[in-house]
């Protein structure tokens, strides 16, 4: 005996919309509410959601959101009468469908019966003209859709005629036997989206069940009742199938090479609703345009051929869903138009100059044609055909403007021949000549134009030099060229200049630096600040001047100069055996004699050591109340070492660098101890005189 009762809370009801349209295409959700309480055993994480059964229209069964209705695509408007049904509950319901706008359809029914039809603006129906589909499975055979086996479909049609391409959806049930197992006696039902199927009894334990599973159900529930009443209820896995959901169609099969065509595209969701993920299309030799949106599961992408003849494979698969399947449409790309012109490539053409290209004409057998009408463009300007027989030239004048000019012939009936002819700049006729200049080198820019403005590059003029060896000339993007010039040993500059047909178009002088063997009396200035490790912290401000020459790697100088401090101070001093305020000043005058040393690197940059001796002029003095003012002059030998860093600005350089020295004052001096020390500078140098040789 079954002990669970059927507990009404309140009446089953659907609510749905009061039309849908008659399109094929677009879903109308049927929500469900009321109806019978939970069977007893019946899990609510496996809830019935219902089912939706209609005379003419398809149905898509709940699965997490409502059921939805897919109308059969109409011409006319008609009245859908449909039922819903929920833990033995049902009420009936009805919608109308109405006609929809103008395009194209099918009508694809229970019965897999098709029909196509293109809906005109004023609203009559007539037959598509040019009509081609495609279906996602199975074949077309006497209007109707003949599917391989009984699994569940999505089914999509695609359909394009002369003026559009439309679509057609339907979820086709598939048909399967159910083998459960359950307790000697039970009675067993199986649930499938929502629709119910049994009960059967399982005399020994086991009993088979025949079902419908809609595309995209893969779960059903198992409800087994024992013999004392006891219900529960499981879910079983239906094994269904991913089978291709994806019709494509082309408007024909064959296609003129380089020419296009419009492949539309129907892809059906799981459940068999029209999809609304994109698919990829891909051709293996022409080229093909990313589908464009036509609606819901309709897409229309443009194909086209390659340039030339042959089969082409055009792929279809939708990205992230590997379920639905991937199909490939063939297509014969036959020979463009029946005659081809061939142009033969001149020799070097110039700007402003005659010139004269040859072409033949040959049908698309290879047969030469004579005295045919052709119409000719060169660089946009219409341009005379001369025949000589089999051959024809095209004479025209080539333009005043260097670079790519565009030859475009064309014949009736022949694909249009197009030849790039590169325009070289005519004679040189102007120049303009620049030069950067470093020390033994110096980099030269000429730009040489043609009488048209037309810059030549590195080519048709000559760079030449006296005083300097000149490089190989490299064009520039500019249209300028460049060379590289290296003054001549013992040259101090050069005079460069540009010919051209015998004729100078511009020069210039270039000046260098001495050689690296040139003596060059040269001066500078430097300033910083010294500390002899004590009290004695002040700047120091200096001048020098000397000569220097380059020894292969390394540059020597001998200079001299002088550089002053100025110093003053208080000190505590014990005068009488009383602490007594001492103030102290110190003037010195330094005279050093260094040697040199410096390595350059990088370029511009330059490492220094300067040694020798010095001599220094110091004026002391120191004052108290108690003493009066003591002053005595002295003179201090002394030793100085610097490092400098320097960098080379034309004739000129920046130093920077530290030093360290000795020159101690006598002990009799007011103030006495060291007065070199250590010291930080910064300094400026020129050369004044290239002394030779």
């Amino acid at each position: 005996m079954i002990c669970a009762a059927l507990l009404i809370a309140a009446p089953l009801s659907a609510s749905a919309p009061q039309a849908v349209p008659a399109d094929g295409r677009t879903t109308a959700p049927v929500e469900l509410s009321g109806g019978p309480e939970l069977l007893a055993g019946e899990k609510p994480e496996l809830p019935d959601q219902g089912s939706v059964t209609c005379a003419e229209t398809a149905v898509i069964p709940a699965q997490g959101q409502a059921a939805r209705l897919l109308a059969y695509a109409s011409a006319k408007a008609r009245q859908i009468t449909c039922t819903a049904h929920r833990r033995g509950d049902s009420v009936s319901f009805s919608v109308r469908a109405e006609p929809p706008g103008p395009g194209l359809y099918a009508s694809l029914d229970h019965q897999l019966a098709l029909s196509a039809f293109r809906i005109l603006p004023d609203g009559s129906a007539a037959v598509p003209p040019s009509l081609r589909v495609a279906v996602s499975a199975g074949q077309l055979a006497g209007g109707r859709v003949v599917l391989p086996g009984r699994s569940p479909r999505a089914l999509a049609v695609a359909l394009i005629d002369a003026r559009g391409e439309g679509a057609a959806f339907l979820p086709v049930p598939g048909r399967t036997q159910l083998h459960l197992e359950s307790k000697r006696g039970a009675t067993l039902s199986v649930r499938v989206a929502g629709a119910l199927f049994g009960p059967v009894r399982a005399a020994d334990g086991k009993a088979t069940l025949p079902v419908q599973v809609p595309p995209g159900v893969r779960q059903g529930v198992v409800r087994a009742v024992d013999r004392v009443g006891n219900a529960r209820e499981l879910p079983i896995d239906l094994g269904t199938p991913d089978l291709a959901r994806i019709a494509a169609v082309l408007e024909a099969m064959q296609v003129t090479a380089d020419e296009e065509l419009r492949v539309a595209i129907a892809v059906a969701a799981a459940d068999g609703a029209p999809a609304d993920t994109a698919p990829r299309a891909e051709a293996k030799r022409g080229t093909i345009s990313a589908p464009a949106p036509k609606g819901r599961g309709l897409w229309v992408a443009r194909y086209r051929a390659p340039s030339t003849p042959g089969s082409d494979t055009i792929r279809v698969e939708v990205p992230g869903d590997a379920g639905a399947g991937r199909i490939e449409l063939k297509v014969d790309v036959i020979p463009g138009a029946p005659a081809r012109v061939s142009l033969v490539p001149p020799g070097p053409v110039h700007a402003g100059e005659e010139l004269a290209v040859r072409l033949s004409v040959r049908d698309s057998a290879g047969n030469t044609l004579t005295r045919i009408p052709l119409e000719a463009h060169l660089a946009g300007a219409p341009a005379r055909v001369s025949w000589d027989g089999a051959v024809a030239a095209v004479l025209a004048q080539a333009p005043e403007r260097s670079g790519p000019a565009e030859l475009a012939v064309r014949a009736p009936g022949a694909a249009p021949a197009a030849m790039r002819i590169e325009v070289l700049p005519a004679e040189a006729s102007s120049a303009q000549i620049t030069a950067d200049a470093g020390e033994r080198e110096a980099r030269v820019r000429a730009l040489v134009r043609d009488r048209f403005g037309n810059a030549l590059g590195a080519s048709g003029f000559s760079l030449a030099a006296r005083g300097a060896s000149v490089g190989e000339l490299a064009p520039t993007a500019a249209g300028h060229a460049e060379a590289t010039l290296k003054a001549d040993p013992r040259s101090r500059s050069a005079d460069a200049e540009i010919t051209a047909a015998g004729k100078v178009l511009a020069r210039t002088t270039v000046r260098f630096e001495p050689p690296a063997d040139a003596w060059l009396l040269f001066a500078g200035a430097s300033g910083g600040a010294m500390s002899n490790g004590g009290a004695l912290r002040t700047a120091r401000l200096g001048v020098e001047i000397g000569i220097r020459r380059q020894f292969g790697g390394i540059e020597a100088a001998l200079l001299t100069g002088a550089d002053a401090i100025s110093f003053r101070g208080d000190i505590i001093g014990d005068v009488a055996g009383a602490a007594v305020t001492v103030s102290q000043h110190l003037f010195a005058l330094t005279v050093p004699v260094l040697a040199r040393a410096r390595l350059p690197f990088a370029r511009r940059f330059g490492i220094g050591l300067e040694l020798g001796p010095l001599a220094t002029f110091a004026w002391a003095s120191a004052q108290s109340q108690v003493s009066g003012k003591e002053t005595q002059t002295s003179l201090a030998p002394g030793f100085r070492a610097r490092a400098s860093l320097d960098y080379k600005l034309g004739r000129s350089r920046v130093l920077v660098g530290a030093g360290w020295g000795t020159a101690r004052l006598p002990d009799s001096s007011p103030l006495h101890g060291e007065i070199e020390g250590k010291s930080v500078f910064l300094g400026y140098e020129a050369w004044l005189l290239d002394l030779g040789p």
